[in-house]
């Protein structure tokens, strides 16, 4: 999955003579995270850029600007004011457009915790943290995730046999993870438990 995946909003401009719409500015927000996570959940405020419409064709015109209001103040510009700001090659708006995000997906997680752990061969110094990261993981995103992360939790076990460093901690994470699936809210982790088990 690209990190460059990113959701753009067009603003165009009809005038009643002219039948053709023309792009006056855009609005932007990167789905993938810096962490590797995807975008929050909830309310995001989205900067409006304004610029020439040829600008907008490239990307690269705009994906190093800041897509949020968050963002801007991060960068430490002022996000509140009757002036009109100029960043880049383009003017930010007074206005500003909100959209509200959920993502529903089996593939991408919001928890930079659990993404360690799934991707823990890619940086096995913070393994051990990981997998104690693991355990404070809320439930509803582990279920989401539950055959990736029993596959990871046994192939750290396989992989670091010769050594019991990992053991006590893997094992407490499958303990967690069985734990877990007592509960009526965690009941479809139950029925995905046992068909890992039995497919395994």
């Amino acid at each position: 999955m690209s990190r460059l995946l990113t959701w753009v909003a067009l603003f165009r401009f009809s005038p009643s003579k002219d039948k053709s719409e023309k792009i006056f500015a855009l609005s932007f927000v990167k789905l993938m995270r810096y962490d590797g996570t995807t975008l929050r959940d909830g309310e995001h405020d989205l900067i409006v850029y304004k610029a020439e419409a040829k600008k907008f064709e490239d990307s690269s015109f705009y994906l190093n600007l800041p897509a949020t209001k968050v963002e801007l103040e991060e960068k430490g510009y002022a996000t509140a004011g009757k002036t009109t700001q100029s960043l880049g090659n383009c003017s930010i708006s007074k206005d500003s457009f909100q959209i509200s995000t959920l993502v529903c997906s089996t593939k991408l997680t919001q928890n930079v915790d659990l993404l360690g752990l799934l991707k823990w061969r890619s940086n096995t110094s913070l393994l051990q943290q990981n997998l104690r990261q693991l355990m404070k993981v809320e439930g509803g995103e582990v279920v989401k995730f539950l055959q990736d992360t029993l596959d990871a939790l046994f192939n750290i076990m396989m992989e670091n046999s010769d050594s019991d460093t990992f053991d006590t901690l893997v094992f407490d994470a499958l303990v967690d993870a069985r734990d877990g699936t007592r509960s009526r809210a965690a009941r479809s982790r139950e029925i995905k438990l046992s068909r890992y088990c039995a497919h395994t």
